[in-house]
């Protein structure tokens, strides 16, 4: 399956956020502040979301009704995405259950779009010319160029 080039840059962009977060979150929340519309930054956004929610990082948009949300919502992420869109779409349902929801949809298409990408370089790694095991024993066998043979005296090239 190949990817398009969104999102692969997607996926660059929630990676980063993720890493940013970890390392440098003044950086990441200065670029977040300067940056607001851009979609690179709105995906690193997310990716910071992510790895605060993954850290136990108290936030007050954290709210027990969130977490439920968002570990129901990444089971039905997986088995049935539809009904996700109408769970968020009732009237009946908590704000921030719905933002749960709404934060593991997001989170199941980014690692989708990763899971390609792995499964895109685990394809391209595959090189079916010739089979590692006969390689080493046929490098074994070879011998150093410019060897003299001794029943003629010359040298020879192989």
């Amino acid at each position: 399956m190949a990817l398009t080039e969104e999102e692969k840059k997607i996926a660059r962009a929630y990676n980063i956020g993720y890493t940013l977060s970890n390392y440098e979150p003044r950086l990441l929340n200065k670029i977040i502040k300067d940056n607001p519309k851009n979609d690179f930054v709105r995906a690193m956004q997310v990716g910071r979301d992510h790895q605060e929610f993954h850290a136990n990082i108290p936030r007050k948009d954290y709210t027990r009704e969130f977490k439920n949300g968002f570990y129901n919502g990444r089971t039905l992420a997986e088995h049935d995405p539809s009904m996700i869109n109408r769970l968020v779409m009732t009237k009946y349902l908590n704000k921030d259950y719905k933002k749960g929801l709404e934060a593991a949809q997001t989170e199941y298409a980014i690692k989708s779009i990763q899971e390609k990408m792995k499964e895109g370089s685990k394809s391209t790694d595959k090189d079916f010319s010739t089979p590692k095991w006969l390689e080493r024993k046929s490098e074994s066998k070879e011998v150093a160029p410019a060897q003299k043979d001794k029943s003629k005296g010359k040298d020879i090239d192989r």
